[in-house]
């Protein structure tokens, strides 16, 4: 039976020739399953010469661990492609007790050229260790040991537009997850520029091992995508709430133009390197941050529209007028340097009596 049918067999001997210079072959590994969505490898461990003072050699259990996630890499490749560890985090939880050792590996993200496996080990019905493992997909000669971890990183090229998370994770993890990643990303980009940070120094920025980022993203492009993508989605919920509030229409759009001032404030960093960074988006995340960006443009307007039916003024063009409106408020971050010194309370202000008295409303004095 081959090694797709799920029922056991041994390693091919091509795969354990090449793995670990022999090492899975020598062990006599076999699969009692595997499959592209689980594989698992075991062996019987010998005191004499696996155990050292009741404990598994590391070397064994993370060879083990090793063969099980790189033969699932493997089977999620079309013909002619191999995978290669790039890093590899191990955790070993206990000695444990028994002859029999055995990695259950699963997917925690399976991309096209990047793919991130996960093996429990287990020594008899008792967990030793878990190992997390980023695979990298190669031509099957491409063995190049010159190439750097750090260059095949950002050598990744694999479709993009969305993130990416293993699904057993609650919401909660993914988001907080994501918002490290952001931070840190934030950092390096603001001091270093999009095309000059790299996958290492964001992913250290942001307290986080490489393969855990890979569980998330595809490539480094993933990650501006979703910094818009983060920033964006704040300022259309919080001008949502002011949309659906019962206030008169003109203290609604009043209350809209208060909550993008301080969203921008308080994402200042991320809309400054929206403004820097577009042209490093790729067409199809580009399209989707316009239709990001198409969504608050379609909540102004829809509170301008309320506001003149209302009698409060005027408005010749809508599409023109709620475009004018949003960029007046990221006056806030992209001049704090200049107009800082005032407060956001006194620019605001001004913001919207600058709007109102420009669209002729009586009354342009705000009080609020």
């Amino acid at each position: 039976m081959s090694a797709r049918s799920g029922t056991r067999t041994t390693l091919p001997g091509e795969f354990l020739d090449r793995h670990q210079s022999g090492v899975g072959k020598l062990l006599g590994i076999s699969l009692p399953i595997s499959t592209r969505q689980r594989v698992v490898a075991q062996l019987g461990i010998e005191p004499e010469h696996l155990i050292a003072h009741g404990a598994v050699h590391s070397g064994v259990i993370m060879t083990l661990a090793d063969c099980a996630s790189s033969y699932g890499a493997r089977l999620n490749l079309p013909p002619g492609r191999t995978t290669r560890a790039l890093e590899s985090k191990t955790n070993f939880l206990s000695v444990g007790s028994g002859h029999t050792l055995r990695a259950d590996a699963r997917p925690l993200h399976v991309g096209r050229t990047v793919s991130v496996w996960r093996a429990m080990v287990f020594r008899d019905e008792q967990r030793v260790a878990d190992v997390t493992q980023t695979q990298i997909a190669e031509d099957g000669g491409a063995m190049d040991g010159a190439v750097s971890s750090v260059a095949m990183e950002e050598g990744v090229r694999v479709p993009s537009g969305r993130a990416v998370a293993p699904g057993y994770f609650s919401q909660a993890v993914i988001d907080e997850r994501w918002k490290q990643i952001l931070e840190g990303a934030a950092q390096v980009i603001a001091a270093k520029g999009f095309a000059k940070a790299t996958i290492r120094e964001i992913a250290a920025a942001a307290e986080m091992p490489v393969p855990t980022m890979y569980q998330y993203l595809e490539r480094k492009e993933d990650i501006l995508y979703n910094l818009y993508k983060y920033f964006m989605t704040d300022i259309v919920t919080a001008l949502d709430r002011s949309r659906s509030s019962e206030m008169p229409a003109k203290k609604r759009l009043t209350s809209a133009i208060r909550t993008m001032v301080d969203v921008f404030d308080k994402n200042h960093r991320f809309i400054k390197l929206m403004f820097q960074e577009t042209r490093a988006l790729t067409p199809e995340a580009r399209q989707q941050v316009y239709e990001l960006d198409a969504q608050y443009i379609t909540i102004i307007r829809e509170l301008l529209s309320d506001a003149m039916r209302n009698g409060d003024f005027r408005v010749r063009n809508l599409e023109l007028t709620a475009n004018f409106v949003y960029f007046l408020c990221t006056i806030w971050p992209l001049r704090f340097w200049s107009i800082g010194k005032y407060g956001e309370e006194t620019v605001t202000k001004e913001i919207v009596d600058f709007v109102f008295h420009g669209l002729g409303s009586k009354g342009t004095r705000t009080r609020d």
